[in-house]
């Protein structure tokens, strides 16, 4: 009897492991990317479409909702994008994987035109947003100093005229 159960048992699961593989309910055939800016993210598209065409070893499925290739879904787009907080991929229905990208959100841009985060993190990118520039003479302030001197910039631009760069001498003042 327990030979009867394992041989039962061991054909289901066979035959559902090649249906899954053979069926094409279970393939990816949308590719959803959404970011938290206005950055059009449809170039990405067409390699993550080719990167699930390959096969993985040149034998499983990589286009199937379960075993899609999410580490090198994740490089492409972490090679691709500019200023990333998080890159999420995960399946939302039968056919449809979903890309969402998160950006760190800028403080300060430095003057070696590279972008404070802030969360301290420095990246760059190809367009500058509209930032205060910080000027340092010695060294970088602490975060929370930089913080409190973006929302300082911040209301003066709010009240009284724009604040497009803040100096910071040595003396730190």
């Amino acid at each position: 009897k327990k030979a009867l159960f394992f041989a039962v048992t061991g054909s289901i699961l066979t035959l559902s492991i090649y249906g899954y593989f053979r069926a094409d309910f279970f393939t990816i055939t949308t590719v959803d990317i959404v970011a938290d800016t206005d950055t059009d993210y449809s170039s990405l598209q067409q390699p993550i479409k080719d990167i699930l065409s390959q096969p993985y070893q040149g034998v499983i499925r990589a286009d199937k909702i379960l075993t899609f290739p999410y580490s090198r879904i994740q490089k492409l787009c972490e090679d691709n994008v500019e200023g990333f907080e998080t890159i999420s991929i995960y399946p939302t229905s039968h056919d449809t994987l979903h890309v969402a990208i998160t950006h760190h959100k800028p403080l300060v841009l430095l003057d070696d035109n590279k972008i404070l985060s802030d969360k301290g993190v420095t990246y760059s990118l190809e367009t500058s947003p509209d930032l205060p520039i910080l000027y340092i003479a010695r060294e970088l302030p602490s975060l929370p100093v930089i913080r409190e001197l973006r929302t300082f910039a911040d209301n003066i631009s709010a009240v009284i005229f724009p604040v497009t760069s803040i100096i910071i001498d040595d003396a730190n003042d």
